[in-house]
């Protein structure tokens, strides 16, 4: 498991918090788990992407 700065961690709450929202999804859900898994794997192979950047990879390439 890596471990993430405040920073990195706040980008990633901060996507998944609003693909969850703009698509009706309970981040708690299965769904909403797998956006976050979507959301680290995508941060880990680019840690420069910021919460924006990773919440339209999560919209163009859904969990």
């Amino acid at each position: 498991m890596m471990d993430y700065s405040d920073r990195e961690f706040e980008t990633l709450a901060q996507a998944v918090k609003s693909w969850c929202q703009s698509n009706g999804v309970d981040p708690e859900s299965e769904r909403g788990r797998a956006a976050t898994g979507r959301a680290i794997e995508l941060f880990n192979r680019n840690p420069s992407l910021s919460s924006k950047d990773l919440q339209q990879a999560l919209t163009s390439s859904p969990p």
